[in-house]
């Protein structure tokens, strides 16, 4: 995703030691590649005016949104289109089509560029800190720009069946007679016309709707939901049971996005970037049976009675990750019941699915950033088309500058940072520290423009990885090269100025 550079803190910030190595291939990568955007923004901003100039108003507020940079306080993912563009008929010389024609022209130049860096970072600079992240955000720019751009689907898992852009599980789908229904999921096409008149499948016979629905109250003989990373059971309904995981779906590619490192080692990011071998995917390590597992129950009775005994604490709780048995809980009615909750833990089992292995994170330390990272996604929004995370105006973000202007709540980095888990969750004032965790994700994922991220993805993929014990994780002051006092400075300083904004 583009790196976006705002005056929101002292220049020194945006010169910290999370950079790539000096004389790495990423650093020469990140050199050329704020040029070529450049150019691009430059040239859509002069098709834009070409529209304006034959009444294409519309079309021109199009190109300039293209050509505007992202806001740099939220993170922000619009995943291409599944279909193949049209073809723009060859016949005709108006000027809406010469100029459409010139920007798929333009965009296509702009990503055979484009994809080059990525191609570079992706292999020569695959073993530096930080590759993953630089070379498949330039994939999601490539596909901005030019949406059937073949090795950069290749990149994302995809691959052209007919018209359509389908990653390997939907081709076993397609090809084993299966189609994603609307309301109920991937069922198999024989099976849509009696669904749709009400009838369902139920230990091999055609039953009514409503008798089926009697028998999966039962949570134990709810509904299973898949797709192609997530299972959720659930008793409410088959068609809420879809829904959530559509939504966990659109997460996942969310997530995917802005943390594309997770689970990626050089070797894999290496595979992404040839054309022949093993073709690529986002597989799930954790499940036993390579899904994302989540229980979505019918009320909060059930689901504190489902994990009373293995969490005495469970009824304080809207939704739970459990990382051993590697399942993620909610419940669907009554107080509490909150969409945020579902990103909050997805988030959670998304990191730390990352790897098969058992490990504790942020035992000993650094346990705001595994509740930070939490609580920022819980701000995720999707329209439908574009995927977004981090809105100032999140009540998180909101209350991590009350606790400070308002109330001059702030426990020092140093010791906030010194907390393992016990620590942290047990702590007089809890809910402003939960705040202070919020406030402090967004200025390491924001402030600067985003000078600060790569040390915080770099701090998370330590806390995260099981081979990286808990003292050598690197802590935030070692990888920006700040000590605790600066960035608690930088942090006051970034609150003052989001509340002005």
């Amino acid at each position: 995703m583009p790196s976006v550079r705002s005056v929101l803190l002292p220049a020194a910030l945006l010169l910290i030691a999370a950079a790539p190595v000096p004389g790495g291939t990423l650093e020469d990568v990140d050199a050329a590649v704020e040029p070529l955007r450049e150019a691009y923004r430059s040239e859509l901003t002069t098709l834009a005016a070409r529209a304006d100039a034959a009444g294409l108003a519309e079309f021109a507020a199009e190109l300039r949104a293209q050509a505007t940079p992202p806001d740099p306080l939220t993170l922000s993912v619009t995943p291409p289109p599944r279909s193949v563009r049209p073809a723009l008929p060859p016949g005709d010389r108006s000027e809406e089509t010469a100029l459409r024609r010139d920007v798929r022209r333009t965009g296509t130049e702009y990503a055979r560029e484009l994809f080059q860096l990525a191609k570079r970072a992706g292999t020569r600079g695959a073993e530096e800190p930080g590759a993953a992240n630089l070379a498949m955000g330039l994939v999601w720019e490539v596909l901005a720009a030019d949406p059937d751009h073949p090795e950069a689907r290749r990149a994302l898992g995809q691959k052209r069946v007919g018209d359509d852009w389908l990653t390997p599980w939907e081709q076993v789908q397609a090809r084993s007679g299966r189609v994603d229904h609307p309301t109920f999921g991937w069922v198999p096409k024989l099976h849509v016309e009696r669904m749709e008149a009400g009838e369902r499948l139920l230990d091999g016979r055609w039953v009514p709707a409503d008798r089926e629905a009697l028998v999966r109250s039962n949570f134990a003989a709810g509904w299973e939901v898949e797709t192609e990373h997530y299972r959720v059971h659930t008793n409410v309904s088959l068609e809420r049971g879809v829904e959530i995981a559509r939504q966990l779906e659109r997460f996942h590619t969310f997530f995917r996005a802005v943390f594309p490192g997770f689970g990626l080692g050089p070797g894999d990011l290496r595979q992404r970037f040839v054309s022949v071998g093993r073709f690529p995917t986002y597989d799930h390590i954790g499940g036993k049976d390579g899904k994302y597992h989540v229980h979505l129950y019918r009320d909060k009775a059930e689901y504190v009675l489902a994990l009373q005994k293995q969490v005495p604490q469970i009824a304080m709780t809207n939704g739970y990750y459990d990382h051993v048995a590697r399942v993620g809980s909610f419940y669907e009615n009554g107080p509490g019941a909150d969409p945020r909750t579902v990103f909050h833990e997805a988030t959670h089992q998304l990191f730390y699915e990352c790897t098969p292995r058992f490990r504790l994170v942020g035992e000993d330390a650094h346990y705001w950033a595994v509740e930070g990272i939490g609580c920022y996604m819980e701000s995720f929004r999707d329209d439908g088309v574009t995927m977004t995370a981090g809105s100032p105006r999140y009540v998180r973000f909101v209350n991590a500058r009350a606790r400070w202007i308002d109330q001059n709540f702030f426990v020092p980095l140093g010791e906030f940072d010194a907390r393992g888990r016990v620590a942290f969750q047990t702590a007089p004032e809890i809910h402003k520290c939960y705040s202070q965790a919020s406030g402090l994700t967004h200025f390491f994922l924001h402030a600067g423009g985003g000078a600060l991220r790569p040390a915080l993805t770099l701090h998370l993929e330590d806390l995260y990885n099981p081979a990286v014990r808990p003292e050598q994780v690197r802590s935030l002051d070692r990888l920006t090269g700040l000590s605790w006092d600066e960035l608690g400075g930088h942090y006051k300083q970034y609150l003052v100025q989001q509340d002005e904004r």
